[in-house]
């Protein structure tokens, strides 16, 4: 439903203006890219939510970089996005 919600947002844009997608819109397609293996593209939109201020929102971006290298079988990357995730919010559990 979401991503339907994007798709027709999409159809309906100036094609000459780049959509704009709030931090969690830019966090559920990128896990939805994840799952679907396309890694680049999630990996761009999760970097562009590491700006963001809102540390809920860096700290999601850091575990769906984790799982990207995960499935790229770089563990040493994963572990180091998850130990990041503790310096931004030290409360977080998932």
């Amino acid at each position: 439903m979401l991503l339907a919600s994007f798709a027709a947002q999409a159809e309906k844009a100036d094609k000459t203006q780049p959509i704009i997608l709030t931090d969690s819109q830019a966090l559920s397609v990128a896990h939805v890219m994840i799952n679907a293996g396309d890694f680049d593209k999630a990996t761009d939109l999760l970097n562009d939510v590491l700006q963001s201020n809102d540390t809920n929102a860096r700290t999601a971006a850091l575990f769906e970089l984790g799982r990207v290298a995960i499935a790229h079988g770089d563990f040493s990357t994963a572990e180091r996005y998850f130990l990041a995730i503790l310096k931004y919010n030290p409360d977080a559990t998932f």
